[in-house]
């Protein structure tokens, strides 16, 4: 479903989110992270933490496409979104 360039460290995760069959798009490149949503429901939350479980950012989505510009890079990180019907959680690494 998504092209694959020479040297790309992208992962691209198709996942569904919450019960409501709502699909979110989880990837990082470089040191961002980026979650795309085919639908917006209010109250979403995301939260993003590193491995040894300190949040490092945490924020309301208001858009389809939220871009989060890590400063700490390189590891792995877990990305969460939470609203009032569920929870959805990704792992991903920042290479």
């Amino acid at each position: 479903e998504y092209p694959v360039i020479a040297g790309d460290t992208v992962q691209y995760v198709n996942t569904e989110f919450l019960t409501l069959g709502l699909k979110a798009t989880v990837h990082a490149f470089n040191n961002t992270i980026y979650i795309n949503l085919n639908e917006l429901i209010s109250g979403i939350e995301i939260h993003v933490y590193d491995i040894t479980g300190k949040k490092v950012y945490s924020d309301g989505i208001t858009n389809l496409l939220t871009q989060i510009e890590l400063t700490e890079t390189k590891g792995t990180y877990i990305v969460t979104l939470i609203s009032p019907e569920g929870a959805f959680t990704k792992k991903i690494f920042i290479n």
